[in-house]
């Protein structure tokens, strides 16, 4: 009889044993672990940084999509504050390539988890220009957006569709380009013609230095189109096609000598450079 209770005790004193040395981590989403609810606390805003008045933080603007229904889009447009705190590098390098926009999550502090994050959706980079860097966008970049809100199906985010942009950012590659070739207009003309394929842009980036010889049309949206060469006079040897504006300039003119940045294409016939940067260049007189 003794074994039997010897044997039981022993029993007892396995299963206390097993139960006090058991993992704090459980499987799956479990809210008794305790490391997974730590939330970040708030970093400060960095000194110097550009921030507008009545710009809200990453928390006020994730209140605020919570307030809309599915689907819907704030009628007020915002400034939001807060930290770079996930991206994906590879969906971005090609969102830049193709659209120049870029998507990332903004949180109150770098270490901020996506799930408390506002997803900024097909941003596009300082004053509404196109991204044309990867390093522009970096996890840990205190930025400031201006965008419309939306809650898609319980995602808190950015209106898309190049709706926002960065209003400022800490990083200064925000306005960082590719290593350009230097061409000459007629240059850029004979690598277009020199394309195999309509439509299709060099994976190269070109700039291209000339003088604007016609502009056609208005600016729309910080854009315009114009034709350029080698020399003054109305030769037209290649087209900006949408080019965009640089700031603090409000139409492109005749005459200005521009430094043309971006990928030349052949469209049917015609040689040009779509959506490109340009830098009007003064000219010593």
């Amino acid at each position: 009889m003794k074994s039997h209770y010897l044997f039981a005790a022993l029993l007892g004193l396995a299963v206390c044993f097993t139960s006090c040395n058991e993992s704090a981590i459980y499987p799956g989403d479990n809210s008794y672990n305790q490391t997974s609810i730590i939330v970040a606390p708030p970093m400060p805003d960095p000194i110097g940084a550009d921030i507008p008045e009545g710009a809200i933080t990453v928390d006020s603007a994730r209140a605020i999509c919570a307030s809309l229904a599915s689907g819907t889009v704030s009628d007020s447009v915002y400034y939001v504050k807060g930290w770079i705190c996930g991206q994906d590098a590879s969906k971005n390098a090609e969102a830049i390539e193709k659209y120049g926009n870029v998507y990332f999550y903004m949180g109150v502090s770098k270490l901020s988890e996506t799930k408390h994050a506002l997803y900024a959706f097909q941003v596009y980079g300082l004053n509404g220009k196109p991204v044309r860097h990867t390093d522009a966008i970096k996890v840990g970049d205190f930025v400031v957006i201006k965008c419309h809100l939306t809650n898609y199906n319980g995602v808190y985010e950015t209106k898309g569709q190049g709706d926002g942009y960065i209003y400022s950012s800490t990083n200064p590659d925000i306005t960082k380009r590719p290593d350009a070739i230097e061409v000459t207009c007629a240059e850029a003309k004979a690598i277009a013609m020199a394309l195999s394929a309509n439509n299709t842009p060099t994976e190269e980036y070109y700039c291209v230095t000339g003088y604007i010889t016609n502009v056609a049309g208005s600016p729309s949206k910080g854009q315009q189109t114009f034709w350029m060469n080698d020399t003054t006079g109305t030769t037209k040897t290649l087209q900006a096609y949408w080019a965009n504006l640089p700031d603090s300039v409000t139409t492109f003119t005749i005459g200005q000598h521009v430094k043309l940045y971006g990928h030349i294409m052949k469209y049917n016939t015609t040689a040009e450079v779509k959506n490109g940067d340009v830098e009007i260049i003064v000219d010593e007189k």
